[in-house]
């Protein structure tokens, strides 16, 4: 089990730091569920690894790159005196959203998505909606909201909007 603080070694972003926060508490929380950690067996990159044999990028570090551009996005928002009427709940809400953003995901990508006639954003909500071990981290989160929610309603809009752009 991993403990605070933690660096996770990152081919694209170096290292992912998690210091000790309620945010990066969560986070290597969810890192550290079975869910979660099924993602390091599925390609990124569906299936060009058998074209392209260097071709090597997991759900896994995908999922903690989005996590790592989203804190840093907030930070640099914060920086500009952007968020004050964002709440801390809600920026990390957008953050977890973003680690978790893939964790509905099945093999080959988005190829067996069109075969299955299966959307892995509505997996993705389910997991996070009924998931026993990702549903008792998420109440641990020191917040008034309900946390679980938030990320769930963040996800959406992220989907209404890619969904809008097609």
């Amino acid at each position: 089990m991993f403990k605070l603080p933690f660096k996770f070694r990152d081919v694209i972003h170096d290292f992912i730091e998690f210091p000790n926060s309620p945010l990066w508490q969560t986070a290597l929380k969810v890192v550290q569920t079975d869910t979660f950690q099924r993602l390091r067996r599925l390609s990124q990159l569906g299936m060009a690894k058998l074209i392209y044999p260097g071709a090597e990028h997991s759900r896994f570090s995908h999922s903690l790159g989005a996590f790592h551009l989203a804190q840093q996005v907030i930070e640099t928002l914060k920086e500009k005196e952007k968020l004050s009427d964002i709440s801390q709940a809600e920026q990390d809400a957008t953050c977890l959203a973003a680690l978790m953003h893939d964790i509905g995901h099945c093999m080959f990508s988005h190829a067996s998505e069109t075969m299955w006639d299966f959307k892995h954003e509505i997996q993705t909500y389910k997991l996070i909606e009924r998931e026993p071990e990702l549903n008792n981290i998420l109440k641990e989160y020191p917040t008034t909201t309900n946390f679980k929610e938030l990320i769930i309603n963040i996800l959406n809009m992220i989907l209404i909007n890619h969904l809008d752009d097609e």
